[in-house]
């Protein structure tokens, strides 16, 4: 990383980097967050995650930053003052459910409105973060009823199968009018036209006074190759896809190694 380059913002994903592979926050991490919060630098999550089930790990943090969800339709703020909101509008979420279930009938949908879930099936994205940290859906069943409104998000996935031919359905029927991107090789995730983790963060970086080179992004996934090449340093964890590795600047151990704490202390702290 040049010398030159002052580094006043960390914008992190949250599972697969800052969590290790159980889901867990491990004491080196938290510390590592912790002295570059003490620092004075502005600590911001960008997560896949809706609001709900990224509280605790805010506290946990002590994240008192506005937070980016659903990999960046939603920002708000801790108070639940929303920021940001952009929703996919319910003709354009309805004609993805259509392209998804053509594709393969048996694919499993979710919706995400602000902070409540309807999922088509039980037990069908048990393996999702939100799921993992406990939360069980608001609805299961029919997802008709639920499209009267904006969706902030849709996830889908073919069961025990890569979700790349779904994905490929929705950007040849929707793509006009959606943005899709994965966070596991089988889980699809989709969001409205040009939401991006990286314009939330934006967002934020602006209502502190942070210019774009003056954030490290830090990410393991697909949905978070656009948030590390805006960054003025982009650090991409061991367990990441290639497509991120090669966005990156720099690339880190694993979350299993505790990739997250490292690339604070030697990139956003120097080692101190």
């Amino acid at each position: 990383m040049p010398a030159s380059i002052r580094l006043r913002m960390l914008v992190a994903d949250l599972d697969g980097t800052l969590l290790d592979p159980s889901g867990g926050l491990r004491p080196a991490v938290a510390a590592a967050v912790h002295r570059a919060i003490d620092r004075g630098v502005v600590v911001v999550l960008a997560t896949a995650r809706p609001p709900r089930s990224s509280a605790a790990l805010r506290r946990e943090l002590r994240i008192d930053t506005p937070g980016i969800y659903y990999n960046g339709a939603l920002v708000a703020d801790p108070s639940g003052e929303i920021l940001l909101h952009d929703p996919i509008p319910p003709a354009a979420a309805a004609k993805v459910i259509a392209a998804l279930v053509a594709e393969d009938p048996r694919a499993v949908v979710g919706l995400e409105i602000l902070d409540r879930w309807y999922v088509n099936r039980p037990g069908a994205f048990d393996d999702v973060a939100t799921a993992r940290a406990g939360w069980e859906p608001d609805y299961v069943g029919p997802l008709d009823p639920c499209l009267a409104t904006p969706v902030t998000k849709i996830l889908a996935a073919s069961p025990g199968r890569d979700c790349a031919k779904i994905e490929e359905a929705v950007a040849r029927e929707a793509g006009d009018l959606v943005t899709a991107t994965r966070t596991d090789a089988w889980l699809l995730q989709v969001m409205h036209r040009g939401v991006t983790k990286s314009r939330a963060a934006a967002l934020i970086a602006g209502r502190f006074g942070v210019e774009p080179g003056e954030v490290m992004a830090l990410g393991d996934s697909w949905n978070d190759v656009d948030l590390v090449e805006w960054a003025g340093f982009g650090v991409a964890m061991g367990n990441s896809p290639e497509v991120l590795r090669q966005a990156a600047d720099a690339v880190v151990e694993s979350n299993a190694e505790d990739g997250a704490a490292r690339a604070v202390e030697k990139y956003l702290l120097g080692g101190a």
